[in-house]
């Protein structure tokens, strides 16, 4: 059963253009997680949790007031999106939502009862206070034209993949057949959009796109007619013309010789954009092309994973990749991360990943035959045995510079985004914002440069995060600007409460001016239960409670809970059993 959390005129059908206005923003969370990790993910608290099928969930923000403004309610809903990794197609204020109860009659559902998993009435936000929480989200993906394009009716036929246009990408194939592990409503959308630049005919597109594993998206023929209506409406007329005004200026290919200035003055340059470790929802890109970054932080703390995360998006998107490892080993690599734990499909892997292990400085044209491949993104990990395995000392500048130029600069020129794995030093005081050893490593870089911190540890039944922040360099200037005052700019998280399906994501996690150090209402209270309980043990819940401040009593409760269950604090129940104490966790 569905309802509509917009409300609509009387006698009005549910039609975007008769909304009135809603009392909530909402966000539809389609990929697998826990309760846990989705409450610590978005930055804002939610009012209502409904476990629409296993593991994927109906989240909803309660306003203070009936949001009227229709398209402010579609940009609400998309940047809610845009901030817990959800489907970013599901902005409509006319949006249909499941109701907690009845049953769930998708297959995959498993006959599940839609049911409440959580609920604070009292968290109740002003909207404009939202926009400021949240990142802003692209124009595109929220705004709609004032009139519904003319909808596709599908005649029912099923095409055959030997039908698909002749120039449709790899990609496109393989995901119709195989389906993708990460965001399926970006999948969808990447689908159809290539689809129909190739000239297909839109009731083609419904058809192949009923066939795959990515139908599941949808769930029915009405909204997939819908989607595949909008999005030939809104980006295929436009698209050549887009693009072109993306262009990057070309510079000669001789670093002596003058570059032009004439597009500069003429204002058609465009700045080059990153495209590589985009954070979920359409958000925000990590990596430019052509370009080298670096991130560096302590060991073991999951900077590897999230390079092989970024491996594995690029691998899903069609592009190839090279991961030159002095670290690990071509099983952990490949087979245990990126096709398990990413999820990443053999074929891709086979076709146009390639996994090298030196053991000693390049010769007999070895790199040359890597860099004539024109991978999309190489990923260089362990910085420090590299600088070893080439003879040279990673705290002199010069040597730094020589390394640079004769491994990583000849991936540049060929197009590659290039990547680095490296370590900070032990000490957090002495480290300062770049890797161990000389500065020439970061002033080396074309890119950006990032430093990780872990938040919480990965492992299987665990829900890892790791923090990336922009450590004083981002040459071309354009993340910069999406980073909080603490230079914040993404987390990376892996889900693997449940290891045969995890999950993972990169979310941005603030908006340019954000005050410094600024912690989730969540964080806030659970700072204030742990420095309550360290200080006044074996306390009672209701002080801990009271401790933590104001806001929804059943919310600051359910925080409590969940350090509990993470093990940071204990319960002790009194020999009388009426009543628990709670103590710091050894």
């Amino acid at each position: 059963m569905y309802f509509c959390p917009a409300l609509f005129g009387t006698g009005r059908n549910r039609r975007r253009e008769n909304v009135l206005g809603s009392f909530c923003v909402w966000s539809d969370l389609d990929e697998p997680t826990t309760l846990e990790c989705l409450l610590h993910s978005g930055g804002v608290l939610p009012s209502v949790v409904i476990e629409s099928s296993p593991g994927k969930y109906h989240v909803y923000w309660l306003l203070s007031h009936l949001e009227t403004d229709v398209q402010k309610l579609q940009r609400l809903n998309a940047a809610a999106a845009e901030a817990l990794g959800a489907d970013r197609s599901g902005f409509d204020a006319a949006q249909l939502l499941r109701l907690p109860f009845g049953v769930n009659s998708k297959p995959a559902a498993n006959g599940h009862r839609p049911s409440i998993v959580y609920l604070d009435p009292e968290a109740v936000y002003n909207a404009d206070w939202l926009l400021t929480r949240w990142p802003e989200p692209n124009a595109g993906s929220w705004s709609m034209p004032e009139s519904e394009p003319e909808l596709v009716s599908w005649d029912g036929s099923l095409p055959g993949l030997d039908e698909l246009p002749t120039d449709v990408p790899g990609w496109v194939r393989e995901r119709l057949t195989e389906g993708v592990a990460g965001d399926r409503s970006t999948a969808a959308y990447s689908v159809t959009l290539a689809l129909a630049e190739q000239g297909a005919d839109p009731n083609d597109i419904v058809g192949w796109l009923r066939q795959s594993p990515l139908f599941d998206h949808y769930g029915t023929v009405e909204r997939l007619e819908r989607d595949v209506s909008r999005i030939m409406a809104k980006h295929v007329p436009t698209r050549a013309s887009s693009e072109a005004s993306q262009r990057p200026l070309e510079l000669p290919s001789d670093s002596w010789a003058a570059v032009p200035v004439k597009d500069i003055l003429a204002g058609t340059f465009q700045p080059l954009q990153p495209s590589f470790m985009t954070c979920s929802g359409g958000g925000i890109s990590l990596l430019y092309p052509g370009r080298s970054h670096s991130i560096a932080g302590e060991s073991g703390g999951g900077k590897s994973l999230a390079a092989q995360a970024a491996a594995a998006q690029a691998l899903s998107d069609g592009k190839r990749v090279c991961y030159v490892d002095y670290e690990s080993d071509v099983n952990s690599v490949v087979r245990e991360r990126l096709a398990e734990t990413f999820r990443v499909s053999h074929s891709a892997l086979i076709e146009r990943f390639s996994y090298v292990a030196p053991d000693g400085r390049p010769s007999g044209g070895a790199l040359s035959r890597l860099t004539g491949q024109r991978f999309d993104l190489v990923i260089i990990d362990g910085v420090t045995t590299a600088l070893s395995q080439f003879g040279l000392s990673g705290r002199d500048e010069g040597e730094v510079t020589l390394w640079n130029q004769e491994l990583v600069v000849p991936f540049e020129r060929s197009g590659s985004s290039v990547l680095l794995i490296d370590h900070v030093t032990k000490s957090a005081e002495s480290r300062g914002s770049y890797a161990i050893g000389s500065q020439a490593k970061r002033a080396n870089l074309t890119g950006a440069s990032y430093l990780a911190r872990n938040i919480r540890p990965f492992g299987i039944g665990l829900c890892g995060i790791l923090e990336l922040k922009l450590a004083g360099k981002d040459r071309n200037g354009q993340i910069q600007r999406h980073a909080d005052d603490r230079g914040v700019v993404a987390r990376f998280l892996l889900d693997s409460t449940d290891p045969e399906q995890p999950v993972f994501r990169f979310e941005s996690v603030a908006q340019p001016g954000q005050p410094a150090h600024m912690v989730s209402r969540e964080e806030a209270w659970e700072n204030a239960a742990l420095e309550f309980i360290r200080t006044n043990p074996g306390s009672s819940k209701r002080a801990i409670v009271e401790a933590m401040g104001g806001g929804g009593k059943a919310a600051r409760e359910q925080v409590l809970n969940l350090l509990e269950a993470r093990g940071q604090v204990r319960r002790e129940t009194e020999p009388h059993g009426l009543a628990h104490r709670y103590y710091l966790s050894t």
